[in-house]
């Protein structure tokens, strides 16, 4: 775990994370392949059922995830992965660097843990699809049996 006490490591750990960050560079154009690919699929999925799945709430509270999901990682996550950047190829004082480092830590912490909120509760929607379908194969089933 990293302390800012401890003053002999603020070094390593900035080799360290320009060693991660030069690493992770790479997938960047992957994650922008993947946002349009999830992009490309929700047309498609539109212009396939022609625009069935838009009038039912479920899919439009997903929709509206995906989008935070989208704006939270080009907005929030892009923003602390570029001060991060800035933070480890500058030579300032440790004490000053180790204080921004922290600050950014956090700050990514914070936007990993509402990513996953996000991705749980679009996970949970497709279960309440299934619910409402089965509720409503339920209701078919028994309306016909009635008749």
């Amino acid at each position: 775990m990293y302390s800012p006490r401890r003053s002999g490591n603020n070094m390593k750990d900035k080799s360290k994370g320009n060693c991660i960050n030069e690493a992770t560079a790479n997938f960047r154009m992957l994650f922008g392949i993947g946002i349009m690919l999830l992009i490309l699929s929700g047309v498609t999925l539109m212009a396939i059922t022609q625009g069935a799945f838009g009038e039912q709430i479920w899919f439009r509270i997903k929709f509206g995830l995906i989008v935070a999901v989208i704006l939270n990682g080009v907005v929030v996550g892009r923003r602390q992965g570029v001060k991060l950047t800035r933070i480890l190829s500058e030579e300032t004082s440790e004490k000053n660097s180790t204080e921004k480092l922290l600050k950014v830590k956090r700050n990514i912490h914070w936007f990993h843990a509402s990513q996953m909120v996000f991705f749980i509760i679009i996970f949970y929607t497709k279960c309440f699809q299934i619910l409402i379908k089965r509720r409503d194969a339920f209701k078919y089933k028994n309306d016909r049996s009635v008749n």
